[in-house]
């Protein structure tokens, strides 16, 4: 935060109201998210995620630490171009830190505050469950959680957001619970600025095929990590892509219980079953019908392009062996 308060973003004014007073608050830098968080659990992010996640992170963006004439820490903002991508083990801790960092920024008692005062929150936050949290502050990124980032032009950013529908609709239900949000941060500034999307869901049980990792247009960092992974060697999204990007994901559905040993694969184009349910008054809900073979290939794809499955498969009739 103080590499990019310091070099990235305009030293303000930044405004924003008081969640309080409802009064314009005023400062030469953008709000704090800030999370009361004791001792231990601090220590335990701390070591988990931080030391060697935001080191990571830093060499992603370009931000190269430095010590001043005075001892003090200092940034130099590094051309991305020219930044060796990051290997493995760092594309892990990166991952690892941004899954923290996205869930975190979700908690319920996480405040937006400018000179310390709290400030209005205008964004829905994702609905994780206690247990999405619990496993970050014991050091485990959550089972079932999807990270992809873009990039894009710095117009394109949420403050020039673009109207565009949803493209695949998570459908929340008894037996498979649906979390989602995306933030956005600006990497480089002035006309030629870069900003980066992230994107977050929760899905456990289910497998997330994401329409723009296919493409190409996005690159899942979170679950398998590529390596090797740089900003300039991503595509750079105008603002209606990214747009499309960061409204990919419609989450709603009634509570239902999918069948039994089937995981449901959530694609553009691609869905559930429909289900009737008379015994709650309800005659009929429908998802997209998806044949056999179509859910096998986009299981093979995202397995594939997720690095689980490197090998061939056989199939059996309408089954995958």
């Amino acid at each position: 935060m103080r590499a990019f308060t310091s070099h990235v973003w305009p030293r303000g004014p930044y405004s924003a109201g008081n969640s309080r007073s409802g009064l314009e608050l005023e400062s030469t830098q953008p709000a704090y998210a800030k999370l009361p968080c004791c001792k231990v659990h601090n220590a335990q992010l701390d070591t988990v995620f931080e030391t060697h996640g935001h080191k990571a992170a830093k060499r992603l963006f370009g931000i190269e630490s430095l010590r001043n004439d005075k001892g003090r820490t200092d940034y130099a903002l590094l051309p991305l171009e020219q930044q060796p991508p990051l290997d493995q083990a760092e594309a892990d801790r990166f991952a690892r830190w941004l899954a923290k960092t996205m869930v975190l920024l979700n908690h319920p008692r996480t405040v937006e505050a400018m000179n310390s005062q709290p400030v209005w929150a205008d964004r829905d936050r994702a609905a994780f469950p206690t247990s999405v949290f619990t496993d970050i502050f014991n050091g485990t990124v959550p089972e079932g959680l999807h990270l992809w980032i873009t990039v894009s032009e710095l117009g394109a950013g949420e403050t020039e957001y673009v109207d565009v529908g949803a493209r695949v609709q998570l459908d929340r239900s008894l037996r498979h619970p649906v979390a989602g949000a995306s933030r956005g941060l600006a990497l480089r500034p002035g006309a030629a600025g870069l900003f980066l999307n992230v994107q977050v869901v929760w899905a456990p049980g289910l497998i997330v095929v994401h329409p723009d990792e296919e493409t190409g247009a996005a690159v899942r960092v979170w679950p398998c990590p590529p390596a090797p992974l740089r900003i300039a060697d991503l595509p750079v999204l105008d603002e209606w892509t990214a747009s499309r990007f960061r409204s990919t994901f419609y989450i709603g559905g009634v509570g239902f219980a999918h069948e039994a040993g089937r995981t449901p694969v959530i694609a553009e184009g691609v869905s559930t079953l429909a289900v009737t349910d008379t015994a709650r008054g309800h005659d009929l809900h429908w998802w997209d019908f998806m044949n056999a073979d179509a859910r096998i290939d986009a299981v093979v794809l995202h397995l594939r392009r997720t690095g689980v499955l490197q090998g061939e498969i056989t199939r059996n009739g309408s089954l995958t062996d």
